[in-house]
């Protein structure tokens, strides 16, 4: 089972130039809560805007995520860059595909961004919506 967590306004807008456009803290929580204790599902551009909220080598702690690329060599040289993080790791979009067709009731919790959201249409969707206009979106 596909559920995509995501916080988007009345455009869909998800994002600008690869950064959250507001913070809410109560949508904070609710994916706090949605996703601690849980293996996360983000593609590269998601991974490396979060990087930036990364505290003292640890990023989004309690969560197992996995970093879906089709350049695993992009994904190492960011995690060499900004440090090594224990709870990171990557996998291609086939492993992914894998592991999606060998285990149908897994829930696969995919949190950005809009590539991998449209690359796995979801079965269930947690959204949080956004009324704000997004210059640039």
């Amino acid at each position: 089972m596909i559920k995509h967590i995501v916080a988007m306004n009345d455009s869909r807008a998800i994002g600008v130039n690869n950064k959250l456009p507001w913070h809410l803290p109560e949508d904070l929580q609710l994916f706090r809560e949605e996703t601690l204790g849980r293996t996360i599902y983000m593609g590269t551009n998601t991974f490396k805007s979060i990087l930036a909220y990364s505290k003292n080598g640890s990023i989004l702690p309690g969560r197992h995520i996995r970093v879906i690329s089709s350049s695993p060599a992009k994904v190492q040289t960011l995690i060499d860059e900004y440090g090594i993080y224990p709870n990171v790791d990557y996998w291609t979009k086939p492993m992914l595909d894998i592991l999606i067709k060998s285990h149908p009731s897994l829930e696969v919790l995919i949190v950005g961004g809009a590539q991998l959201y449209a690359a796995y249409p979801p079965d269930e969707v947690l959204a949080t919506r956004v009324h704000i206009n997004i210059e640039g979106a």
